[in-house]
């Protein structure tokens, strides 16, 4: 996203990301990866991802599904 943020705000959006991260985190985060283009916010219990609508599938899960995927070498998504 950072090397094609202009693209992005010349079509009239703008990014904000938000990570399930407490602050701390993700200030390391910008000290190792950073700088970017736009903000990343902190969202430590989830409640802006949960206010959209979105779910957690069970770590045990992602991880069964993530693997079978790479194993079979399927592309599809990890959530249906």
């Amino acid at each position: 996203m950072r090397e094609r943020i202009n693209e992005v705000e010349a079509k009239g959006f703008q990014v904000i990301v938000i990570a399930p991260s407490k602050g701390t985190f993700i200030s390391q985060f910008l000290e190792q990866f950073g700088p970017f283009p736009f903000p990343i916010l902190g969202d430590p219990s989830r409640e802006a991802y949960r206010g959209m609508g979105h779910k957690t599938m069970p770590k045990v899960e992602a991880s069964f599904k993530s693997s079978t995927r790479v194993y079979y070498r399927k592309s599809r998504r990890l959530y249906p």
